[in-house]
């Protein structure tokens, strides 16, 4: 992928979450008081501020003449853990258990992140103890300690 396509893929991105979090913020409510600042001063601050440089950067990108070309290291990893993690929070939300979906979560990221070394039984059940660890110590941490549940 060129350097000016993956720019303007991002900016859009960028532009795309902007107007999301300004109809948002948009959408707070505002005291009866027209000469109050109100809570939805500062993101809609924030969203048009991130539009405008935007809208900078594209024209930086459209008035650079050199383009280079990316290669992304790693991609079919990074495309796994995009997939993997909409997957966990669609599971969340559809099933609505947090600590399941979090293991499984856990141990498929493990495992991909470990194919390279095979899919041996002492990999596997490393994957499973660092999973099931770190499940643990989540549940512990926000559901028993802090009181948070998800």
């Amino acid at each position: 992928m060129s350097e000016k396509k993956a720019t303007y893929l991002a900016l859009g991105l960028l532009i795309v979450v902007g107007i999301g979090y300004l109809m948002n913020a948009r959408s707070l409510s505002s005291s009866g008081n027209q000469d109050a600042i109100g809570p939805s001063y500062f993101p809609i601050l924030l969203s048009v501020a991130l539009f405008l440089l935007c809208v900078i950067s594209l024209v930086k990108t459209v008035l650079r003449k050199e383009d280079k070309r990316i290669t992304i290291p790693n991609f079919r990893l990074i495309l796994g853990t995009i997939v993997l993690t909409v997957l966990f929070v669609l599971g969340w939300s559809t099933f609505g258990f947090f600590y399941i979906p979090l293991f499984i979560f856990l141990w498929l990221l493990l495992t991909l992140y470990r194919l390279s070394l095979g899919l041996k039984r002492k990999i596997m059940a490393v994957n499973t103890g660092l999973a099931l660890g770190l499940t643990l110590f989540i549940y512990l941490v926000f559901d028993v300690m802090m009181a948070v549940r998800f």
